[in-house]
């Protein structure tokens, strides 16, 4: 027991609240908006797509990942070698065990805690729409 709380969003991957023990630590819920949950997490364990290693890194929240397939172990690798994430697990060796040292490095290694605040703050202080728009302007004033 690692005495950390859990929210599992079951979403369209199939888990189901049937397949998870009953827990006074465990949370199950269908969804939640990213950009809501993940800054009041300790660490967020997701599948590595896109858009989920996005609003993670916005949240400024160390991650875990358990990379299923496309581009999700190139995100794995990238928040690795930031050093805001534990090595991924690739989903066929996900074992209790390896999730358990995965937790509890996201959640105790403080240096890794620092370095994902540090790109979350980065991050949200970047105006992304602005920039992009300045880009989609010039390449149209380029036509």
């Amino acid at each position: 027991d690692l005495g950390q709380r859990g929210v599992l969003a079951t979403g369209w991957g199939g888990l189901s609240r049937a397949a998870v023990p009953p827990s006074a630590d465990v949370f199950i819920l269908e969804a939640a908006p990213h950009a809501w949950l993940f800054p009041r997490m300790a660490a967020i364990i997701h599948h590595g797509g896109s858009g989920t290693t996005g609003a993670a890194l916005r949240a400024g929240v160390p991650m875990i990942t358990v990379p299923h397939a496309g581009d999700q172990s190139l995100w794995a690798r990238c928040v690795e070698e930031l050093g805001i994430s534990p090595a991924a697990i690739p989903h066929r060796q996900l074992t209790a065990d390896r999730l358990a040292a995965a937790i509890l490095c996201a959640v105790t290694d403080q240096d890794l805690r620092a370095r994902a605040a540090l790109i979350g703050e980065r991050i949200r202080a970047e105006d992304g729409l602005a920039q992009a728009m300045a880009v989609i302007e010039r390449a149209a004033a380029s036509y």
